[in-house]
């Protein structure tokens, strides 16, 4: 039976976009046959990966320095303890020193490093600028989540170009909408904007709050 390795740290976190990708696509592997072994730095946030083929491992970690040093050191430490015949990194990382016979994937969402770096915090961009290009060579596969991404990463690295895949995020289920009138509970009786991004500079949330602000309300 195979055995899958996954970095599972968005799992320990508040979900954002990658987060709700790995969220997923990871309760969607599981459920075909294999041994799954979710590795995070940090414990877990609930339950919900608690399942027969699991196993879960966390180092109750919680600083961002803690967690980088913990995903080159311990994470491909259990990686060999655990056997595994594939691993897989969700967030443009993998551990440098993972065993040799361990096929490695990594999914590659965008390179906003590399072409929009100055919409980034310094760290991330710098950590971005490292990690990212060592994890690229470092894959036997490279899933990129559209084809935008796939050309822009075989232009930057065409050395790595062959193992270039193309995989789309899927939809998330979510429950039967409700009723306007629902929004009431919230404070919401009327028309309003909704942004589910994270707060960056590159969301551009300047030039949505102006747009707010130049609609006509006298209507």
């Amino acid at each position: 039976m195979i055995r899958v390795g996954i970095d599972a740290r968005p799992l320990s976190e508040p979900v954002t976009g990658i987060g709700r990708h790995t969220v997923e696509l990871t309760s969607e592997l599981i459920k075909e046959a294999g041994e799954f072994f979710l590795y995070s730095a940090a414990d877990f946030s609930n339950d919900i990966w608690q399942k027969n083929n699991i196993t879960g491992r966390s180092s109750g970690y919680h600083s961002r320095a803690s967690k980088m040093i913990w995903s080159q050191t311990k994470l491909p430490y259990w990686a060999a303890k655990d056997q595994l015949d594939i691993f897989w990194g969700p967030t443009h990382r993998l551990p440098q020193f993972l065993p040799t016979n361990v096929a490695r994937v990594v999914t590659i969402h965008d390179l906003v490093w590399r072409h929009a770096g100055k919409t980034m915090r310094r760290l991330s961009r710098s950590v971005e600028k490292i990690l990212m290009p060592k994890a690229i060579f470092l894959a036997d596969r490279i899933v990129a989540s559209s084809i935008s991404t796939a050309e822009a990463i075989k232009v930057e690295y065409p050395e790595v170009a062959r193992r270039v895949r193309v995989v789309y995020p899927g939809v998330s289920n979510f429950p039967t909408p409700q009723p306007f009138e629902a929004l009431s509970e919230l404070g919401i009786f009327g028309s309003y904007f909704l942004f589910v991004g994270t707060l960056e500079p590159r969301k551009n949330l300047r030039r949505l709050l102006q747009a707010f602000a130049s609609l006509d309300t006298s209507t």
